[in-house]
């Protein structure tokens, strides 16, 4: 998740032959750590490796719907991934929009990744980062369906997504194969490497599949580093392929880049309940620890309602009520949440109506800034004012 200056996307994605090496007990215990049920579980699916490709299950078809699903090695002049996938989208992959047209505004790194007190690691500022600059694009380590589809092909338990992410995982060059088994596993119950998987994946946004139906997730290298409470969003490009980190609001030297974990409008105790399960941590950011006042700010965010007349924003009682909730929304720190940008768009439409030149270039600009951090397009009407 995150953000710099001019460089293009060069070349389009490749498939690359699935790899076909095999690994003996010593790697398999370098997979699966070393728990005696994950080793006997990696050995068993090792066998499988070992038989001929025609009888490797490399390929699962979905029952009833029809569709097969395949796992393949992809790269891009970024970097490659190990992609279980639909069939379909994987022969479409390397024909979509992965090229010199696809441009990315980027520093040069505007951050490292290093120690937290009380924290382990997480990606610190090395320079001042502006509203809306591009942190980090980063092409995924693995890609898997989503759950509904998972399920369908009869992988459910943790076992299953063991099993399935070996095989997967295999695929990669070692050096990325070892990116992952270093990432933090926050469900160690549930296995090595699912339990990365769950402590560390992230929605691809239906990744080049617009049905509505297919989900994939993924899992990053150094987007796995932030830690929660956001000053920075992330999402999924489908056109270079990356997940894209952009500032939110201006980031000091030295201060933490952070995204959120969870939904930065749910109610206080709902938002720790999400974190305690899901990452094995309580929340300790000043919103949680002043949770009524804060949660009488969320509930505010959740139930405003956008899209008002031109009548009403010449009123100056309506101006004087969302700048006070504008206010609000940037003391609690949810520039991350898409009710901002929505927010910033009335107030510059109630400047318009008000012929207020100087205000609606201030807030023209800060509409702009904030939809671009969160990859929003912009109405066309508002950059001729």
């Amino acid at each position: 998740m995150r953000l710099r200056s001019s460089t293009k996307i060069q070349g389009p994605v490749t498939r690359s032959k699935s790899r076909r090496s095999t690994i003996n007990a010593t790697e398999a215990k370098r997979f699966c750590g070393g728990d005696r049920k994950s080793i006997e579980h990696s050995l068993k699916f090792l066998d499988e490796r070992r038989k001929p490709a025609s009888t490797r299950p490399l390929a699962k078809q979905l029952p009833k719907k029809g569709a097969t699903y395949e796992m393949s090695l992809f790269s891009t002049k970024r970097n490659i991934s190990a992609c279980f996938l639909k069939t379909a989208l994987t022969t479409a992959l390397p024909s979509l929009s992965y090229s010199s047209a696809s441009t990315v505004t980027r520093l040069s790194r505007p951050f490292r990744i290093g120690g937290v007190p009380g924290k382990g690691q997480g990606m610190i500022a090395t320079e001042k980062i502006p509203v809306a600059t591009l942190i980090l694009a980063e092409v995924p380590l693995i890609v898997v369906p989503g759950q509904i589809d998972l399920n369908r092909m009869g992988i459910e338990s943790a076992a299953s997504m063991e099993t399935m992410l070996l095989q997967l995982v295999k695929l990669l060059p070692k050096h990325r194969q070892d990116l992952y088994v270093k990432l933090h596993n926050a469900h160690a119950g549930k296995g090595v490497l699912n339990g990365i998987f769950e402590t560390n994946c992230f929605k691809l946004s239906n990744l080049g599949d617009n049905s509505g139906y297919d989900s994939y997730n993924g899992v990053f290298n150094k987007l796995s580093k932030p830690n929660h409470s956001p000053n920075a969003h992330y999402r999924w490009d489908d056109a270079t392929f990356t997940m894209q980190l952009r500032a939110v609001r201006e980031i000091g030297v030295g201060e933490e880049i952070l995204i959120s974990y969870t939904n930065i409008l749910h109610p206080s105790s709902i938002r720790f309940r999400d974190l305690k399960e899901d990452y094995g941590f309580p929340c300790a950011c000043r919103a949680c620890c002043n949770a009524a006042a804060s949660d009488a700010s969320r509930k505010l965010f959740r139930k405003m309602k956008f899209g008002s007349t031109g009548q009403e924003r010449i009123s100056s009682k309506y101006l004087e009520d969302r700048l006070r909730v504008l206010g609000l929304m940037e003391n609690e720190g949810v520039e991350a949440s898409e009710c901002y940008p929505e927010l910033l768009k009335e107030i510059l439409m109630a400047y318009t109506n008000r012929l207020d030149k100087q205000m609606v270039v201030q807030f023209k600009t800060k509409y702009f800034l904030a939809s671009a951090a969160l990859g929003i397009p912009v109405d066309c009407w508002i950059s001729e004012l």
